[in-house]
């Protein structure tokens, strides 16, 4: 390759892919436009690798790779390194001199492992493998620390501290930790020892004289002021109503019940509840003692005895009998401190903690100790953090470039010494060999978008030891004749780790495989066609036999009965014997001759095509059988190899959610890849001799010799 040239695409089969052998071959990947990618994106279950590695690569966890997971990975790769030989070796260890100081995440990734190292007692230039990183976290991840931040109160020894944050709980709220387990973080805290300062102080501001006009029954008195309120205004704004209507000269409405206020109680009780509390006079006054709604007389008794009566600063005793406006509003305005006090009321929500409570987590060192729990657990996080950076190096380091060649592009799919990241194993099935073999989870819905590929693709139901274990796979047909291939048909997977599974075809998507299968299948068709219909008329045939002979049956016994019938009459009376009537329908011999007559025609024929061709020269009889074969086999072989030549691949993967940009056409050579000829080993050979033969002599001797062992003893007899 030139120096000059950024990107280089390789040929396989008519597709042109990008040629990554190494992080130089990547380092452009973000400028390249997906259309020049093979793939856009792709379901995490599709790819055979660490799951660890997928999770660092699905950022948004909608368990699929994009195009912009690719880039976001590879530029992350490119900025914490400053030597990538490592990548393009695929180590899982990490030398921290490939860590980029220059950069934020390497410069802190750089100080863990340094401090990993140290804890392992093993010197700083050591290379960082992932099964340290991976003890490291689980040491970090030890009892409650998991840095979320999260403390729940079943991880809390001292009591006083627990008991601390189980009212948190109660009153701020609860937030789940990274396990699940409920508990209390620093802005629970935090708004916990806000609400408590803030209740304290608005208490002890609740003390002053000034808020509480009638002391501890201001509450109480409050209440049932407020509940008057509405309808004692409602009432003086009518009398000003009624004052108008007097100045105006007008006379004041006629107020009836309407009848259907009587027929249930509801009706009455809902017409008293909203009816003025007394009559409206021009006067502007409220009677405390006669002519009140019956609805409120109670209320307002109550309230001239806790309300009114009780306030020194108004000079009212229950003897009054009517309340004016003014006064109304005298009684209402002594309250106006008491509910601005209640307007300003803060901390509501640790309100069901007493105060003396309160006050106690305020002075103590409580929430100090609770807080440094929490940061305990931050600074776990922060490392944790860093250790994960590390692990998702590492893991990239490993399966960075083989994801890269099984998404941007293909190439180990048309390599035979290596295997795709969704090729799930080898499938041994009738003596062949598949190499192409796909995880599906529905054969049903698969099938319906990949049969436009144009191959004919099995599906099988793979099954290990436990039935747990099962799923779904499609293969490619892509070479050889079809053979014994077909539903029900089992063979055996083996999986990318060696491990063997049970395989059987439950279901056949049916293209051509081969360009003598496409030109015969037209054929075949016509034959099951012709068995089909072979097969219906002789089993129709069987059928009126079966009738008839039954007929007859049932008519010769009859026939039979009646002979017997006669017999005995005759031979009482002594009558002449009755002979069996004769037979309806046509006789045998008009059967016979109707069938003669079918058979001359059809020799006849048979005769003149014969003579007909034995008139012609060798040369013209070869050049009509041929001018024949042409007729019906080119047409045949010009749509086989249409149908041949349109075969794609990227539709069985399109089927299995990935998104494909180029064409993958299945070529012949390709074909034989995906299904190559099982390879004979060292010292191989055919003993062509048939052992049947030989086995059948030695049993036909056998029997011979047993025969006349058998005769002989018969003439001994």
């Amino acid at each position: 390759m030139l120096p000059t040239q950024k990107y280089a695409f390789r040929n396989y089969g008519g597709t042109y892919q990008l040629q990554i052998n190494s992080m130089d071959d990547l380092a452009g990947i973000s400028d390249l436009d997906e259309p020049f990618w093979m793939a856009t994106s792709a379901p995490t279950h599709q790819l055979v690798c660490d799951p660890k590695v997928l999770t660092y690569l699905d950022r948004d966890k909608n368990n699929r790779i994009l195009s912009h997971d690719i880039r976001t990975a590879n530029n992350w790769l490119h900025r914490v390194l400053r030597h990538y030989n490592a990548v393009n070796r695929q180590l899982l260890e990490l030398n921290l001199d490939d860590l980029n100081t220059e950069d934020s995440d390497g410069t802190r990734m750089l100080t863990t492992a340094r401090r990993i190292l140290h804890n392992l007692k093993r010197p700083d230039n050591s290379p960082l493998m992932l099964a340290d990183i991976q003890d490291q976290k689980a040491i970090l991840q030890q009892g409650d620390r998991n840095g979320d931040g999260v403390i729940p109160p079943d991880s809390i020894e001292e009591e006083d501290v627990r008991t601390l944050a189980v009212h948190i709980m109660d009153t701020i709220g609860k937030v789940d930790d990274l396990s699940g387990v409920p508990g209390v973080d620093k802005a629970h805290l935090e708004r916990f020892i806000a609400c408590a300062d803030g209740l304290v102080k608005w208490q002890y501001a609740h003390s002053a004289e000034h808020t509480q006009p009638l002391g501890a029954n201001t509450a109480a008195a409050c209440d049932l002021l407020e509940s008057l309120k509405p309808v004692i205004e409602d009432f003086f704004r009518l009398c000003k109503v009624v004052s108008l209507n007097k100045l105006l000269r007008r006379d004041d409405p006629v107020i009836s019940v309407p009848p259907e206020i009587f027929d249930t109680t509801d009706a009455a009780d809902g017409y008293l509840k909203n009816a003025p509390i007394a009559r409206p006079n021009a006067n502007g006054v409220l009677p405390l003692k006669r002519d009140l709604n019956p609805c409120y007389a109670d209320t307002i008794r109550r309230f001239m005895d806790d309300v009114v009566t009780p306030l020194p600063q108004l000079n009212m005793d229950s003897n009054m009998e009517e309340l004016t406006e003014a006064e109304w509003q005298a009684i209402d305005a002594s309250f106006n401190t008491y509910r601005s006090w209640l307007t300003s009321k803060s901390g509501g929500e640790v309100e069901k903690l007493s105060l003396e409570q309160l006050e106690t987590y305020l002075s103590g060192d409580l929430p100090q100790r609770l807080g440094a729990r929490i940061d305990a657990d931050l600074a776990v996080g922060a490392e944790l953090a860093a250790v994960n950076d590390l692990e998702k190096l590492i893991l990239l380091q490993h399966w960075f470039l083989p994801i890269c060649n099984n998404f941007i592009s293909f190439p180990h799919l048309y390599n035979p010494d290596k295997r795709a990241m969704f090729e799930v194993g080898r499938l041994i099935i009738d003596g062949r060999i598949f190499q192409l073999n796909i995880k599906v989870t529905d054969p049903n819905s698969h099938a319906a978008v990949a049969k436009s590929s144009g191959v004919y693709l099995m599906y099988s139901e793979v099954t290990g030891s436990d039935p747990k274990d099962k799923f779904f796979m499609v293969t490619p047909v892509t070479s050889r004749r079809l053979g014994r291939l077909g539903i029900n048909k089992r063979g055996v997977l083996l999986d990318r780790d060696g491990r063997e599974w049970d395989a059987r075809v439950v279901k056949v998507v049916d293209n051509p495989v081969s360009l003598i299968e496409a030109m015969m299948s037209p054929f075949r068709k016509i034959g099951a066609m012709l068995a089909g219909t072979v097969q219906k008329l002789t089993s129709s045939a069987e059928k009126q036999i079966q009738t008839k002979l039954t007929s007859t049956g049932a008519k010769m016994e009859k026939g039979v009965a009646e002979g017997i019938t006669v017999t005995e009459r005759q031979s009482v009376a002594g009558s002449q014997t009755v002979a069996p009537a004769a037979p309806e329908g046509k006789s045998s011999r008009d059967l016979l001759l109707a069938g003669g007559v079918t058979i001359a025609a059809l020799g006849s024929s048979f005769a003149f095509i014969a003579k007909t061709i034995a008139s012609l020269k060798l040369h013209q009889a070869l050049a009509v059988m041929a001018f024949g074969l042409g007729i019906v086999l080119i047409p045949v072989m010009v749509i086989a190899i249409y149908k041949l030549y349109r075969r794609n691949l990227s539709a069985i993967l399109e089927a299995s959610g990935w998104a494909i940009n180029g064409r993958m056409r299945l070529t012949y050579r390709l074909g034989k890849i995906f299904a190559p000829r099982p390879t004979r080993p060292d010292g191989f050979a055919f003993l062509r001799k048939d052992l049947l033969k030989t086995l059948a002599h030695v049993a036909k001797s056998q029997k011979q010799r047993l025969e006349k062992t058998f005769i002989g003893e018969e003439k001994e007899k």
